[in-house]
């Protein structure tokens, strides 16, 4: 996911058309929703968790055919989208826990590294969701213009907690490789 994001952000400094880059973030975010997906919002054990995970998927492709028919994926950045796909994304990662408390699985344990990309995601996609609901009111004012600033603030604090939960991942794997 990292890498993937990554390249949309290069791309910038190098393709001056409008049109093409619009097709490229707009493309990313359904690859994103898709990555996500299958990271957090495919998780589901229960029925009733995977109805929901399914309806959420449904409503975020109806929304994408919608705004596609009627914007198109060229005309600008659809950043309607990116706030659906955060919201959406805050569901699964809330469904993912309370499924988990309701079997009284140990999730909210630091020592896990699931609970440091889950705690990385939760920041990241609220702060997104808010941010790029004023996309294009962003650079209006100098107190829009800050919204950037948090946004990137919490996007490097989700890569560090990604980064944490890699750590505990690796040292997890090394302990049952000893062990065995």
């Amino acid at each position: 996911m990292v890498f993937l994001a990554a390249l949309p952000q290069i791309l910038t400094a190098f393709i001056p058309q409008k049109a093409l880059l619009n097709c490229i973030y707009n493309i990313y975010t359904i690859i994103e929703f898709i990555l996500v997906y299958f990271f957090i919002g495919n998780k589901a054990s229960t029925l009733f968790f995977k109805k929901i995970s399914r309806l959420t998927v449904m409503f975020f492709v109806l929304f994408l055919f919608v705004l596609i028919i009627n914007e198109g994926l060229t005309n600008r950045f659809l950043n309607e989208l990116v706030c659906v796909a955060n919201i959406i994304y805050v569901s699964w990662i809330f469904s993912y826990v309370l499924e988990n408390l309701f079997f009284e699985n140990e999730l909210l344990n630091i020592k896990l590294p699931m609970f440091w990309y889950l705690t990385g995601l939760i920041l990241y996609t609220t702060c997104t969701a808010l941010v790029f609901s004023f996309y294009y009111s962003i650079g209006k004012t100098s107190i829009l213009k800050n919204l950037w600033i948090i946004h990137n603030v919490f996007n490097t604090l989700m890569y560090i907690l990604f980064a944490v939960g890699l750590y505990k991942s690796t040292k997890q794997n090394s302990l049952q490789q000893i062990e065995n």
